[in-house]
Order: C-alpha cells, then structure tokens, then sequence
C-alpha cells in the first residue's frame, strides 16, 4: 500500500510491481477571452460571441507512445489495429480492416480510438478533452484566418488532403499545394499557430467533448461542452485525408462515440495549475 501511495504521489501506476510512468504532455497555457464562434454556413452556424476562461491545451495531438502507455498502466483498451473495428482507407473507401504499418510510428497521432477511449486516457493523465468552444477558439489563436495560422500558405501549416495524396491515390478534393504526406505525419511536423499549437489543421481530426447539435442556437456562451445533444460526439480539425474546407477553424462534424476512423484521434485539455490546487485543495 505504502510503494503504491508513493508511485502515486509521482505520477506513476504500478503495474505487476512496477511502476509505469504517465508520458510527458507538452501543454501550452491558453488565456482567457472572448471570440467570434462558428461561421454562416449551416453547420458551423449561427456566429455567436462566447467568453473562455483560462485553460491548458496540449501542443500536439495524443501520440501511439503516449497512448501506449496507458495500454501498458491497464486503464486504457489497445487502439483497434487488427480487430476489425476500426474503418481504414483501403485505396479506394473505408472499410473496417487493420491499420497499415504506416500510420503505426510512436511519434504520429494515435488514430483507430472511439470517443470513449480518448475519454478514458484524458482521465488516466489528469485531463479532459477540450469543449468544442476552447478548441476553436485555441485554433483562431486570436487571429483571424481561414485555418489555424494561415490564409493561403496552407502545406507549411497542415497536413490536409494535397497533390502528394492525390497523385498516389486519386478521387480526392486536395489543396494545390504538397505538404510532404499521404497519410499522417509525426506530430509537430508543421508549423504552429500563434499560440504554439500544432496540427489544429490536419493530421487527424479529434475529438471533442460536445455531444452534436446542428446548430448552434442555444449553444453555452461561456466555453463550456454542450452535452444535451447527440448522440454522435463532435469532431474538429480535418485530416490527411479530408479536403481543405474541413481543415477550416470554423469546420464542425460529428461521428458515433464508440466507432474508430485511421484518420481521428484526439487531444487533451486541463484548467490551469491555479484550478486544479483549488479541486485538490477541498478533497483534502
């Protein structure tokens, strides 16, 4: 009892006597603020002003090695590479298959997880996912582009469908440009927004807390998740494989809580250091 307590106070879980050290997250701290949310175009309408509090989001998308890591602990179920559960692109549509090596590298996005098992290791590293409102607004950054950081210089900030992807596969809306890629790229491989976030464009899609609503016609004005929707779970950023609207910091879609895409994963967030010893400070 007394080496578990110990392991716990230092961020570890034992596992068959050993202790397994939660991975490192990279967090950036997003200020306080007010934002012009959504666009005219149904879904990502009507455009509403909402007020942020402070919050930490990660830099870059759950990777393969962190999420591994909570495979190893126990809390967390292994990613749907070989179990048929998760749709893959097999050069032509998604079908369920196992996930080509490709995509498998410990430093890309981990990919082929539901919403209930991002939840699941958001909760195992002392995080949540972020509200649909925290992550645009984190994307806007406080500017106001198309896309996260850019206008037009969109292969040096995104991997989104491109030339690379459309001349080895075809039958897709790509941007003109080529962003180094056919499918994901390690995280971090482009350049960040004005906040220092990266991939809020592309890579994979993620996540978010919000349950869907088609509209944001009563939607929380204070950056919180809008969960009375539903039952599909709101999606946000675009992916390799998605044309450069979807990429767009405006872009809403949504997806079936428990099915798994290679081309969705997700990212966390926390309320800052000040909050959390507040949150510690009345459990005691």
């Amino acid at each position: 009892m007394a080496q578990r307590a110990a392991a716990a106070a230092l961020g570890l879980l034992l596992v068959a006597g050993v202790a397994a050290a939660r991975p490192e997250i990279p967090w950036v701290s997003i200020p306080a603020g007010q934002f012009e949310m959504g666009a005219e175009q149904t879904p990502h309408a009507p455009v509403h002003p909402v007020g942020v509090g402070a919050f930490e989001l990660s830099a870059t998308e759950v990777t393969f090695a962190q999420y591994q890591a909570c495979v190893d602990a126990g809390p967390c179920t292994a990613p749907h590479l070989e179990d048929g559960r998760c749709w893959v692109f097999d050069g032509r549509t998604w079908t369920p298959g196992p996930l080509p090596e490709d995509f498998r590298r410990p430093d890309a996005p981990v990919v082929c997880v539901t919403w209930t098992q991002a939840r699941t290791f958001a909760d195992w590293v002392g995080a949540r996912l972020p509200s649909e409102a925290e992550w645009e607004y984190a994307a806007r950054a406080g500017e106001a582009h198309r896309f996260a950081g850019t206008d037009a210089d969109l292969c040096r900030y995104a991997n989104l469908a491109d030339a690379r992807l459309s001349a080895q596969v075809g039958g897709f809306t790509t941007a003109a440009c080529d962003d180094g890629h056919v499918f994901t790229a390690a995280v971090g491989s482009y350049l960040p927004n004005a906040w220092g976030l990266y991939d809020m464009s592309g890579n994979v899609a993620e996540w978010v807390e919000d349950t869907w609503n088609p509209f944001y016609t009563s939607a929380p004005l204070d950056g919180g998740a809008w969960t009375d929707g539903g039952p599909g779970r709101v999606t946000r950023g675009g992916a390799w494989s998605e044309s450069p609207m979807s990429g767009e910091v405006a872009a809403r879609f949504w997806d079936e809580p428990e099915l798994a895409y290679d081309n969705l994963g997700f990212r966390l967030a926390r309320d800052p250091m000040s909050a959390r010893e507040a949150r510690r400070r009345r459990r005691r």
